[in-house]
This record gives C-alpha cells, sequence and structure tokens, in this order.
C-alpha cells in the first residue's frame, strides 16, 4: 500500500470511531463548561476573582509583646502616610434603604460625606468638618418632617451641654476610617490581650468637653484599629465605631478599611447608627473645587440649628444613661495593666 492510500485509510477509520470518541470528549468538556458559568453565575462575580492577582498582603507591623507606646506609634505612622482620601460609599442610616455617595477627607479635621435618596430632592445626608466648625444634615423621606441642619463651633461646641444629646461629629467619622491621631500626652493603659488574640489599650485625654476615654482594639499584627468606643468623665458611652473588611495599599504603604459602622448614643432613646461601605479609595489624590468641598452649606429653605450654643438641648433633653465601666465586651485574658504618659513633645501618634 502506498503511503498515501494509508493515510486516506487511517483518516476513514477515525472518521468512524475517533470521531465519536472526539465529539464525546467535546461533549463533556462542553457540559463541564456550562455547568461552572451556571454554578458562577449563582453564586455572583466574585466566583471570577479567582483569576485575578491575589491581593496584597498586608506587613506585620507588631511584634509578639508590643507596648501601648508601639501600638500607638504603629497606628500613627499608617494614619500620617493619610493626607487625603476620596472614596465612593453606600450609607445606610438607621434602617433606611441604603444611598451611594462619595466621601473626602484631609487632615487634620476636614471631611465631607454626601450621599442622595433616589428620586428625592435635597442632599440625603451631608455631613462635613473643616478646620473650624462641623454639620449634620440628614434628610429622610416619607416622615414628613422638615430637614435641619446642625451645626457648631468646634471649640464651642465641645464646651457646651449640647453634647448630652451627641449628634454625629464628623471627627468620630475619620477615627471609625482608621485615622486615628493618640495625643502623646494622653494616659494609656494596657496593652490587654483578648480572648480573640487581639490587643487592646485605652487612652484617657483631657479635652475641653472633660476626659475622654477611648479604648481601642487593634489587629494583633497588622496594627489595624478594629473597634473604638468613646466614654466622657461619667462613663457614659458615647459612640461605639467599627471597622473590617480592611485592604493594603502597597504605594502609599497604608491598610483602609472597606466596611465602617458607627453607632452613636448606643442603647439610648437617642441612639443613631450609620453604616458606610466603602470602595475605589483614592489616596493623597484629592482633585477638584477644594475650598467649596469644606465649605458649610446654607441650604435656602432650611432651618439651620447652631448646637454650639449654651444649653442649646437642655430643654426637653434626655441625658445619655451612665454605663458601665469603660471595658470591652470582649472578656480578656493576661491582661497586666501598666499606665503610663509618653515623654515625646510636640508630637502626635497619627
Amino acid at each position: 500500500m502506498k503511503p498515501n492510500e494509508c493515510r486516506v485509510k487511517h483518516a476513514e477509520g477515525f472518521g468512524i470511531s475517533g470521531l465519536r470518541q472526539t465529539l464525546r470528549s467535546m461533549s463533556r468538556t462542553w457540559v463541564t463548561s456550562v455547568l461552572f458559568l451556571m454554578i458562577s453565575f449563582q453564586v455572583g462575580c466574585q466566583s471570577f476573582l479567582w483569576w485575578g492577582p491575589a491581593a496584597p498582603e498586608a506587613p506585620i507591623v507588631l511584634q509578639s509583646t508590643p507596648t501601648a507606646q508601639e501600638i500607638a506609634l504603629a497606628i500613627g505612622r499608617n494614619s500620617q502616610r493619610i493626607q487625603q482620601l476620596e472614596s465612593q460609599v453606600k450609607v445606610s442610616v438607621q434602617d433606611m434603604p441604603g444611598i451611594t455617595g462619595k466621601m473626602a477627607y484631609e487632615i487634620p479635621r476636614r471631611m465631607r460625606l454626601q450621599a442622595k435618596f433616589l428620586g428625592l430632592p435635597g442632599p440625603g445626608v451631608d455631613l462635613g468638618s473643616n478646620d473650624d466648625e462641623f454639620w449634620v444634615w440628614l434628610q429622610t423621606g416619607g416622615t414628613g418632617q422638615a430637614p435641619m441642619m446642625m451645626y457648631a463651633n468646634h471649640v464651642e461646641f465641645a464646651q457646651t451641654l449640647s453634647k448630652q444629646k451627641t449628634p454625629i461629629q464628623p471627627d468620630w467619622l475619620i477615627d471609625a476610617m482608621g485615622l486615628v491621631a493618640l495625643q502623646p500626652q494622653s494616659e494609656f493603659e494596657g496593652p490587654i490581650v483578648r480572648t480573640d488574640k487581639n490587643w487592646e489599650i485605652r487612652v484617657r485625654t483631657l479635652t475641653p468637653a472633660g476626659v475622654i476615654t477611648r479604648v481601642l482594639v487593634v489587629d494583633r499584627q497588622h496594627a489595624w484599629v478594629l473597634e473604638q468606643q468613646w466614654y466622657d468623665e461619667f462613663n457614659r458611652v458615647l459612640a461605639i465605631a467599627r471597622a473590617s473588611d480592611f485592604f493594603y495599599y502597597p504605594g502609599p504603604d497604608v491598610s483602609l478599611p472597606h466596611r465602617v459602622e458607627l453607632v452613636v448614643a448606643p442603647q439610648t432613646p437617642n441612639q443613631l447608627q450609620l453604616t458606610l461601605q466603602m470602595s475605589g479609595h483614592r489616596i493623597n489624590q484629592l482633585g477638584g473645587d477644594i475650598a467649596q468641598l469644606w465649605a458649610k452649606p446654607n441650604p435656602p429653605g432650611v432651618q439651620t440649628l447652631d448646637i454650639g450654643k449654651p444649653g442649646m438641648w437642655m430643654m426637653g433633653g434626655t441625658p445619655i444613661p451612665a454605663a458601665p465601666d469603660p471595658i470591652s465586651t470582649a472578656p480578656t485574658t493576661n491582661s497586666p495593666s501598666t499606665s503610663f504618659t509618653p515623654q515625646y513633645r510636640g508630637r502626635v501618634y497619627r
């Protein structure tokens, strides 16, 4: 048999049995592919994240047994690298539907959070702070109540009784983002080893509003501020913040949360809960009209209330009930208590 005839005979044989085998193999591959796509769409687009590069791993910045001073410095180093921040954000206030908007931040205390309810006029949510004052403008739909914007000078507000009603303060949102400033003249206590192996420290600071105690729960390796609790000098809990879904950005060498929950005046009639789900962090790249961004709005036809005036909330105000000793809700073990004041001058652990 000639070589060409051999190839023809081989081809004819393949066309009967080999083709069937090939089709069966292709059928199995096709079915497998369809099933994979169906499962992927069922569980969501995140199924395809496996094909992309792995998220960068945050460096370990805390050793096995750090001091409270070392924890404060590690927190401060992360905050110092963030001069500006801009993020897309989804905001949920209490039980209302989530709304989308933007949040911007610039050191030391400039912050703006703006989001709108779909199909409704007005800002929805506008929280802001500049070097001199802060404002809180929340508009809810369907309540029959006219929107109101509260504002105050930072120093005047801290010196008045209006803090007994504890409206949202933009400073708390900044801190909840992990951009924490710990004053060196503060009194530090800890660290305490929690049952989840994270660290807990207490920081007491003398402010115009009195002695404020802050309890911080810090990731044992990365120094992420996972939870914060604020207490006044009467051991009344003012606010609780929790941060999660941290992501490390290797360029600026910083870690930031993508989810923040802030509860103001918890377990009181005045409780207010704010949840932020953030994405698209832009670090140190703030653009647009910066001066206008930090300017307090002056909305026409909207009632404004200066809550920095003395005794503003005394008429009909509801005091915040006393809370137990400011300790974390999680039990702790192996908890040495060491109080000290860092001997650094002119420096902020930020």
